[in-house]
């Protein structure tokens, strides 16, 4: 039986989910690092301006709930799209915050 309006293949499907899985891995991998050593995660990762373990856990934070939105996405196909849009938006929401802290 064939879907009204096509749709992926399931190889399409398979590489969508792998890929899910693979950066949802990634990104909670990055946010326990930032939570669990963040005097590494700091010196690991750039110098950027003075240590500030508040930003750090703000970041493990933000990289944590998007890591996991996409695992559950990688189950829920209709979660897909939402959760790659808040996972790409992501990064121009921390470069905002820097900016303002920089401000202060």
């Amino acid at each position: 039986m064939e879907r009204i309006g096509g749709g992926v293949g399931a190889e399409g499907r398979d590489l969508v989910t792998v890929g899910l899985v693979v950066f949802g891995l990634y990104l909670v991998g990055v946010a326990l690092f930032a939570a669990l050593a963040p005097g590494t995660f700091f010196d690991e990762t750039g110098r950027f301006g003075p240590r500030n373990n508040h930003y750090i856990h703000d970041v493990a934070a933000f990289q944590g709930a998007d890591g996991l939105l996409l695992l559950l996405a990688a189950r829920r196909p209709m979660w897909r799209v939402p959760a790659l849009f808040v996972a790409s938006s992501s990064p121009p929401r921390a470069s905002a915050r820097r900016k303002s802290w920089a401000r202060e």
